[in-house]
């Protein structure tokens, strides 16, 4: 049991011993009053009917009812309940830009970092709908496929980088193919494509896509990045700093907006162009939100029964007693039972009751997420060892962007006996330290996952993808501060070495190293991870992958996005 408005119980303390201790002075004083008034005598005359033990009792029974009223206010809970709720919406696929142009500063801080944020916008209007990302430059490829869960295709998006492509150009005829690949040909809901581009393609025939798209019901809608003007592509050295504007051929290249062939592409699929502003974001995802929507699955929420009304309907009854419940003798000729008991029969509930829905789960939907992570926070103290609970914690703080106490709620569950809870815990720790930009732990996670989870599960593919994608932008830089702690605590081992020297040459043992060998041994360099090693390892990954699914029978179907409990 745990209560859902324990953050007022000292409130609700506090009220009802105030008024029952103003019941028991209300009590004691009528008595005294009576006492000072009358003699013995005239009370046992005036009083031969009361009973003083019917009053006290009656006293008893209002103070009880006002202590259940009070348990019922904290809204106790216990037991859980699972609703199913069918999802509807669109398929939008959005088409982000990596070519070099994109880097261009003609809008701040780059077209590229400015697309993101728009994108972002237009997410936050699509809730509800099915989302995929997909990028292209030289070549296009996919980013993450179709899922209602608008955070994660919102993180991935965030993460690209004109970098990622290890071919130049400005491919976006294959970008449309890519997207297209996307959308689940057998699923009834409208699809859509949204590209963010400058729409700077001279080698390519796009046109000829996008004629493919509207033969397969797909419409595209453009937003155009950058100014007519223009801007100089910026060159950056393998450190990722400005090298300048000269290509290899020392020739200054400059990018401006192609509006004309945007325009183009939205016109042969119906879509619509829009500038790469705000109220072009809104015009675009109005015109996205008045598609039909049709059903595309559904998603299971869990919430813990309130079970106020039980104590509610004790107190009502306590009530129903005080105020029939006569403090005279009973008289055999006017019994008040039956009445008492009449109107409990009128009051008790009907089997079937059925209590509201959960405020966690409630303050969820409405993005409430500090009431949501109190509510479910109750629910832990009530029932600590409650996986499902502290799973849906560990989700809250990811939502509220508390990377650490997400992973603090996932590690949590790390020896639970439920194996799927398990798998997916460990993959959301792996997506907060990749937050936490810690990739050698979020590595570490989705390893876990891939290792024991079954290759044909949705945690298993996700993990799989999630791995490859850091594997690829695993930071050299975490390399270079391993190397410096290295080269630390050498130097320190070589300082206690030289100063214990000092106090007791004797000491001093004649096979160890000269310190120069060791300084040099500290020294040595790790040796970076190549894009041969890189590529070698995303090999045998995919290598190992098809092992296990030459074992077992193939996935069939779309990919379905892990459901989120409540």
């Amino acid at each position: 049991m745990h209560f859902a408005n324990k953050d007022i119980w000292l409130f609700i303390l506090a009220a009802m011993l105030g008024l029952s201790g103003l019941i028991v002075w209300a009590f004691l004083r009528r008595k005294k009053i009576v006492d000072k008034a009358f003699s013995d005598t005239q009370k046992a005359a005036l009083l031969s009917n009361f009973s003083p033990g019917a009053r006290i009792f009656r006293t008893i029974i209002l103070i009880a009812a006002l202590f259940f009223l009070g348990f019922s206010a904290l809204d106790p809970r216990w037991g859980s309940k699972a609703v199913e709720r069918e999802m509807s919406g669109i398929d939008v696929v959005f088409l982000m830009d990596l070519s070099a142009s994109m880097e261009v500063a003609d809008l701040q801080p780059s077209r590229l970092e400015y697309a993101k944020q728009l994108s972002q916008q237009m997410m936050s209007l699509l809730i509800g709908n099915r989302i995929a990302v997909a990028a292209y430059a030289g070549y296009g490829f996919k980013v993450i496929p179709l899922t209602a869960d608008i955070n994660a295709a919102s993180l991935f998006l965030n993460e690209l980088s004109t970098t990622m492509v290890d071919i130049p150009g400005s491919n976006l005829e294959d970008g449309i193919a890519n997207a297209i690949e996307l959308f689940d040909k057998q699923a009834l809901t409208h699809k859509a494509i949204v590209i963010f581009s400058d729409g700077e393609d001279y080698e390519f025939k796009p046109l000829e896509q996008a004629a493919l798209a509207k033969q397969n019901g797909i419409r595209i809608f453009t937003v155009g990045l950058g100014t007519k003007e223009g801007g100089k592509v910026p060159v950056y050295d393998e450190d990722g700093a400005l090298a300048g504007y000269m290509d290899e051929g020392g020739q200054t290249v400059v990018s401006a907006l192609n509006e004309k062939l945007l325009q183009a592409i939205a016109d042969e699929t119906g879509g619509i162009y829009a500038p790469g502003t705000e109220n072009g974001v809104l015009a675009i995802a109005d015109r996205l939100n008045e598609l039909q929507k049709s059903k595309f699955g559904s998603n299971i929420y869990e919430f813990m029964e309130p079970q106020y009304q039980y104590f509610l309907l004790v107190a009502v009854l306590l009530l129903l007693i005080f105020v029939f419940l006569p403090d005279r003798k009973l008289n055999a000729k006017k019994p008040f039972m039956p009445a008492v008991i009449a109107v409990i029969a009128l009051l008790a509930p009907s089997p079937g009751f059925a209590s509201s829905a959960s405020d966690g789960v409630k303050a969820y939907q409405q993005k409430e997420y500090e009431k949501a992570l109190q509510s479910f926070q109750k629910a832990i103290t009530a029932d600590p060892k409650n996986d499902l609970l502290r799973y849906n914690e560990g989700n809250i703080y990811f939502q509220l962007k508390e990377y650490e106490k997400a992973a603090s709620s996932y590690l949590a569950l790390t020896n639970t006996k439920n194996t799927d809870m398990q798998m997916k815990a460990m993959y959301n720790l792996g997506n907060s330290f990749a937050s936490l930009k810690d990739y050698k732990n979020a590595l570490l996670s989705y390893k876990y996952v891939l290792d024991h989870a079954d290759p044909k599960s949705e945690v298993y593919q996700r993990a799989l993808k999630n791995f490859i994608f850091l594997k690829q932008k695993f930071p050299p830089q975490q390399q270079k501060e391993d190397q410096k702690d290295q080269k630390d605590q050498q130097n320190k081992e070589n300082k206690d070495k030289k100063e214990q020297d000092k106090k007791d040459p004797k000491q001093q043992n004649p096979q160890d190293k000269d310190p120069k060998e060791q300084q040099k041994t500290a020294q040595q360099p790790t040796k970076p991870i190549s894009p041969t090693d890189v590529e070698n390892l995303l090999n045998l990954i995919e290598e190992e992958e098809k092992k296990h699914l030459s074992q077992q029978e193939k996935p069939k179907g779309k990919l379905i996005v892990p459901k989120i409990k409540y």
